[in-house]
């Protein structure tokens, strides 16, 4: 299966962005690249009912089956580099505003990408961007949402659903349309500054001791803070700060 090869099974429109819905694709993020190369608009969304080569963060793959939510929203932000953090923030907003009103669901986000319910993680996040200097092409957001009972089985934490929480199943589309509702409301409605403190008074990593594990190297401490770029800063047991911009963060409790 190529990129080339597979076409939506619909094209939806909601809350001013266009919707390229798919049945069976390697990766919503795969077709998101594609659509930019062919000059898609700003607000253009890949949704997809499985995909076969999900993407998850470092390379990793994400179990993608038939029963999630799997999407990703094509952005052409008129922001500099270094303010595009923004939108992946106020994606895990969304999703906690839209499991809240349309589940009742209370969920919470963790540094960098996830959204946990009851320490269980219910959604993740991937961006990917392209950006020339300071100039931004493109910040594509990757989101997937476990919406059944089937669990991926590649997640570092345990895994719940929107069913399993509230014992509820919803339309796919519903849940998509309410994620794209919050999303827009959030990103005109809250400025760079707001968008940190918000994030942080539903944010279950702050205030934890935490290990974060990156490519290279590991470092454990207090989160303390997210600082204006969007790094999650950390009190080391030397009582130095450390501001990490990426990394895998575990939540530990001795």
């Amino acid at each position: 299966m190529t990129t080339n090869s597979i076409k939506p099974i619909q094209t939806i429109y909601l809350h001013d962005y266009t919707i390229y819905h798919y049945d069976l694709v390697c990766s919503t993020m795969d077709i998101a690249r594609k659509l930019f190369e062919n000059d898609c608009p700003h607000k253009t969304v890949v949704f997809a009912n499985s995909q076969s080569n999900g993407k998850g963060r470092l390379n990793r793959s994400w179990t993608s089956q038939q029963g999630g939510i799997y999407f990703t929203v094509i952005m052409r932000p008129s922001l500099s580099i270094e303010k595009c953090f923004k939108f992946n923030f106020t994606a895990s907003l969304a999703i906690i505003n839209m499991l809240k009103k349309l589940c009742n669901i209370n969920a919470f986000v963790k540094w960098p990408n996830d959204v946990l319910c009851n320490g269980k993680k219910i959604a993740g996040i991937l961006s990917d961007m392209s950006a020339e200097g300071t100039v931004v092409h493109y910040l594509n957001i990757g989101i997937g949402i476990n919406h059944m009972n089937i669990l991926p089985l590649t997640c570092a934490i345990p895994a719940t659903s929107i069913q399993l929480e509230c014992h509820q199943s919803f339309p796919p589309q519903t849940l998509l349309s309410a994620f794209l509702g919050e999303f827009e409301t959030l990103n005109h409605s809250i400025d760079q500054e707001t968008i940190l403190d918000t994030w942080k008074q539903h944010s279950c990593t702050m205030n934890q001791r935490v290990r974060i594990e990156t490519t290279h190297s590991v470092f454990e401490g207090i989160a303390e803070n997210i600082d204006s770029s969007g790094a999650l800063v950390i009190r080391m047991d030397n009582d130095q700060l450390k501001h990490i911009v990426y990394g895998d963060c575990f939540h530990s409790y001795r």
